[in-house]
């Protein structure tokens, strides 16, 4: 143990070949570099193999390591991760920090995740980029079921979002840069905004407020609660509602350029 110690000090503070520590029980980390893994039972994987030459190649290149992102994604490696936490699941990912448990990312990069439950995922082809999730997620997934249906937030999130923030319980992030903050909040529309207690922004640039507003209107936004405004089937723009009770499910706002 002590030779090892002292290997570990001399090599460690020059030589970044390795480049991957990890720290607790029961962790898989495969085809990964210039990383770090704490805690337990936490797997970083990739979907395709990458030959011991490939990774030999881009690791000897540590005085390069910011100039090398596309060359990870080319030869499906993950890279530049902090993984902390209990069982949290990662696949094909680059500059990433994930901490809490059972939180699933694939094909993505540059993501701040904090919290349980969370899932994240793109393609190959396109992505999940700069997204935040923060938040403690309600699990109601029969643990002996989780291999194959890990959480409940599987659905939460859109394949492959870009610039997004949720932050909050069981928050719901529907198009790319969209914000929901608070229990329930479900921004939706592209560029939308949910704040508050199970609001939906709907609509593409809708913004919702309160407590249970629904605007499924484009370029409109609902402040109070609850307030509802536009349908599915509506084409309903450009509408404001501010207060309590203007409009209900059954009979929303649906006119135009209205306050």
């Amino acid at each position: 143990i002590k030779d090892f110690q002292d290997n570990l000090k001399t090599y460690s503070k020059t030589n970044r070949a390795g480049s991957v520590g990890v720290i607790g029980s029961d962790n898989e980390v495969n085809q990964t570099l210039f990383s770090t893994v704490f805690g337990v039972g936490n797997r970083i994987k990739t979907t395709e193999e990458v030959t011991e030459d490939d990774l030999a190649s881009i690791n000897n290149k540590s005085s390069e390591v910011e100039k090398l992102s596309d060359d990870f994604r080319s030869k499906n490696m993950n890279a530049f991760l902090s993984v902390s936490g209990y069982e949290n699941q990662l696949k094909d990912a680059t500059r990433g920090m994930i901490m809490g448990v059972k939180n699933i990312t694939e094909y993505s990069t540059d993501t701040l995740m904090f919290g349980n439950y969370h899932a994240l995922k793109g393609t190959k082809d396109n992505l999940a980029e700069r997204n935040i999730l923060l938040g403690f997620n309600y699990d109601n997934v029969n643990p002996e079921e989780h291999a194959t249906n890990p959480t409940k937030g599987q659905e939460d999130v859109a394949m492959s979002v870009k610039d997004t923030i949720g932050i909050g319980s069981d928050v719901k992030l529907g198009a790319d840069r969209t914000i929901a903050i608070g229990k329930g909040a479900n921004a939706k529309g592209v560029e939308s905004i949910s704040i508050g207690t199970e609001n939906l922004a709907g609509g593409e640039q809708a913004i919702a407020v309160g407590y249970k507003n629904i605007v499924k209107a484009t370029h409109s936004g609902a402040f109070g609660d609850p307030n509802f405004i536009g349908t599915d089937a509506s084409n309903t723009t450009g509408t404001y509602a501010f207060g309590n009770n203007n409009g209900t499910e059954l009979k929303p706002i649906v006119t135009n350029h209205t306050f």
